[in-house]
């Protein structure tokens, strides 16, 4: 079934994919819907480098302060044994 784009903006982005990609206007929005296919059913998988520093940012600066050893460093070798370990 072919599909029939009547938006000129959309139209638009399509060229100008196509032609950064050096490539029709069919295969731009095909590699385009693919890629978000892809990205929107990968597994939400915490082993990628973005995502580790991601999460690690949030347990710094917003799980780290609430706390008991607050006042400790997250990184700081003393934090684990002043939790008992």
């Amino acid at each position: 079934m072919a599909l029939n784009i009547k938006d000129p903006a959309i139209d638009a982005l399509a060229e100008d994919l196509a032609h950064h990609l050096g490539t029709s206007k069919t295969d731009a929005v095909r590699q385009a819907l693919r890629a978000r296919l892809d990205a929107l059913t990968a597994p939400a998988d915490i082993d990628t480098p973005d995502r580790l520093n991601q999460a690690m940012y949030v347990l710094q600066t917003e799980i780290w302060p609430y706390t008991r050893n607050a006042d400790a460093q997250p990184d700081h070798p003393d934090h684990a044994t002043s939790r008992g370990r």
